[in-house]
């Protein structure tokens, strides 16, 4: 399953390559834990918790990460696979 979700006024896309269970969606204040591989606009990776074997873990609404970030996996629901793209005003600028 893939389809495209633009959030209104923000420019964050996320494609989503295998669903959720459709229910759960965090919440501001929630926790979540997540693996991602960051790549750059030309392809080149950046990051990736998956090389570390390690999940990372953030809460949604506390700026603790990047605005898109917490803007596209707030829109995931429980298991779901996607892939998030973050316009550079919502990243590292």
């Amino acid at each position: 399953i893939k389809f495209i979700i633009k959030m209104s006024k923000r420019d964050v896309t996320v494609e989503i390559f295998a669903a959720g269970d459709g229910i759960n969606y965090p919440k501001p204040g929630n926790t979540v834990t997540v693996h991602y591989t960051g790549y750059l606009p030309d392809g080149r990776r950046f990051d990736s918790s998956r090389d570390r074997n390690k999940p990372f873990k953030f809460k949604i609404g506390a700026k603790q990460v990047i605005p898109g970030l917490d803007l596209g996996v707030s829109q995931l629901s429980i298991g779901e696979r996607a892939k998030i793209t973050i316009p550079a005003n919502l990243a590292y600028g």
